[in-house]
Formats: C-alpha cells, sequence, structure tokens
C-alpha cells in the first residue's frame, strides 16, 4: 500500500492528540479517498484505496453503493467535526479521558454499522479477500511492536529474519526513489535544470532555504 491508514480507535486517539496539539482552528480530519472523492469512512478501511478495490475486482456499481454508505457515514460524523478541541485542552485528564471514550464508542458504532451494510454490497469472496488484505496490512505494523513479537513467541533468529528483510525493502525504496528522481528530471530541458538548480540554491518563499524543512501554511 502506498498510504497509511488509522484504524478504530487509534483514530479516534489521534485525532484527539492531533487536536490538542493544533489548537482552536483545529477539526478532526477523518477523510478518506474513496473512487476519486473525499468521504468520511468507517469499517473496512482498505477500501478506501483504489489498488484494494481494483484487486477485488469491485464494479462500477458497487463502487456507487460503497459511496453512499460512505456519505451517510459523513453525515453521521459531523458532530464530531464540531468539537470545541480548545476547550478540550483546557479540561482535566479524568474529563478528555472521558470523552476520548465516549468518542470512541461512537466511531464504534458507526464502524460496525458501515461494515454490516459493506457486507451487502460486496460478495462473500470479496468480502474474505478483503479481510485478508486488512489482516496483512495490520500484521506487517503490529510486528514492529517489541511487545507483540514477544507475546507471538518469535524467537530471535525470526527477528532478524524480519530486520533482513527491512533493510532490503528500505535499499529497494531508496534505489525506486533515486529512479523516480533522475526520471523526473530527465523531462526538464537543460535550461529548465540550471534555473531550479539556481531556484533550490537561493531558496523561495513558503519553501525556507535549502536543507531547512518547507514552511508550513497557517491554519493548517
Amino acid at each position: 500500500m502506498k498510504r497509511f491508514y488509522f484504524t478504530g480507535v487509534a483514530l479516534v486517539a489521534a485525532l484527539v492528540l492531533e487536536n490538542m496539539a493544533s489548537g482552536e482552528d483545529a477539526k478532526p480530519r477523518a477523510v478518506a479517498t474513496l473512487s476519486g472523492s473525499n468521504y468520511y469512512w468507517t469499517g473496512y478501511w482498505m477500501l478506501q484505496s483504489e489498488y484494494v478495490q481494483k484487486e477485488l475486482g469491485v464494479t462500477a456499481e458497487q463502487k456507487e453503493k460503497l459511496k453512499e454508505i460512505a456519505e451517510k457515514a459523513a453525515a453521521a460524523s459531523k458532530d464530531d467535526l464540531k468539537f470545541d478541541w480548545a476547550k478540550f485542552r483546557e479540561m482535566k485528564s479524568e474529563e478528555q479521558q472521558n470523552i476520548q471514550k465516549e468518542m470512541a464508542a461512537r466511531y464504534a458504532s458507526r464502524a460496525a454499522e458501515s461494515r454490516k451494510q459493506v457486507e451487502q454490497v460486496l460478495t462473500p469472496k470479496q468480502i474474505e479477500q478483503l479481510k485478508e488484505i486488512e489482516f496483512r496490512q495490520r500484521a506487517a505494523s503490529m510486528l514492529y511492536m517489541p511487545q507483540v513479537l514477544e507475546q507471538i513467541g518469535m524467537s530471535d533468529e525470526q527477528k532478524q529474519q524480519l530486520q533482513k528483510i527491512r533493510e532490503e525493502l528500505q535499499s529497494k525504496m531508496m534505489q525506486l526513489q533515486r529512479e523516480s528522481q533522475d526520471k523526473t528530471l530527465g523531462v526538464l530541458t537543460p535550461e529548465q535544470t540550471k534555473k531550479l538548480k539556481e531556484l533550490t540554491e537561493k531558496g523561495l518563499p513558503g519553501l525556507g532555504q535549502p536543507g531547512q524543512a518547507a514552511e508550513q501554511p497557517k491554519g493548517k
């Protein structure tokens, strides 16, 4: 997968923490991409990926029905988007925890309802494929957690194998990135490349100086 996804309660917690840090103007961004449009998504979260939809063989008719499910979930989430996050930061720890639990419960309820609706749209085979995709995605992430490795009884030899796999993946990703950069620059003419180098050396407003992170727009 080329994207990173939150699931269930983890999504709610992430939204809470993000808005605590961002302040008064922040709003939850529980938005996912589905068939080229933005919709709030719950339940089978991997369905937001066009790659997954293609792998499952989701038809145009099914996509339209999935879109309707996502839109209904978006409508049900409006109260969460109106939450006063500035006030949340001023609350006591116990009050914050109660709100987090309440939001997590609402999310879980919407997710369960969405899953039921999705299962009425997809075929049994598609559902099984989707569950397997979600398992593989979650499993790959969970295997980074020491407590998980301990609970499943992973040996030192297996841990070394995992580390080797990750190092190989990182090397391949760096190689692909280099190839992508070369192809991207290959589109430019020599004169355009020269001008681009000049711009990167002197820096541009909003992009910062060479070696610095780009300035983030205010209110984002």
